[in-house]
């Protein structure tokens, strides 16, 4: 491994206590979630109020439009809001998502929290994930693996960078080593 993977990625935050380790971040589109979120959330309030103001023709398509604005709101104000979690300590690693629900976490085939006894995960992996864009242009993202004692593979992380996959395995590796 390059020496430039071991660095903590930026907008990462590690701490240590009581044996704990913790590390945490955002996901990389805050800013525009923040200036998405507030515009969907300023959109939704001008349809409500032509809702309360319209005719009875008008209020199915005001209200049709104002559900959209809203469900678009939420989830840029998940991008805002939440964080990933991920402590390792001497009993658990978890892995969590948080704290607004997030509604498109399935597609991902990520629960919203994750949690593994440390005396069920032999080791930790990064395994490489080649997506498709909308336009269909493959690129490769990475993910964060626990292959478990009895032979079975869960994944607690994807979506990352190598640098931040290499980065993740090889603190909790640490961690769950020590503990």
């Amino acid at each position: 491994m390059a020496a430039g993977e071991w660095i903590m990625p930026e907008g990462f935050r590690q701490r240590t206590s009581g044996g704990m380790l913790t590390i945490s971040w955002r996901g990389p589109a805050h800013w525009a979630c923040t200036v998405g979120g507030a515009f969907a959330l300023v959109l939704c309030g001008v349809l409500l109020a032509c809702f309360a103001l319209s005719n009875p023709p008008v209020l199915g398509a005001c209200l049709v439009a104002a559900a959209g604005v809203a469900l678009a709101a939420y989830v840029l104000l998940v991008g805002v809001c939440n964080r990933t979690v991920v402590r390792a300590g001497p009993e658990q690693l978890e892995v969590r998502h948080g704290p607004l629900p997030c509604p498109v976490s399935h597609r991902f085939q990520l629960p919203c929290r994750t949690r593994l006894a440390k005396a069920d995960v032999e080791r930790l992996t990064v395994e490489e994930e080649a997506r498709k864009d909308h336009d269909g242009w493959t690129y490769h993202t990475y993910g964060v693996h626990a292959v478990t004692r009895d032979g079975g593979q869960r994944m607690l992380l994807t979506g990352l960078s190598r640098g931040e996959a290499v980065f993740l395995v090889r603190e909790l590796d640490n961690a769950l080593g020590e503990a």
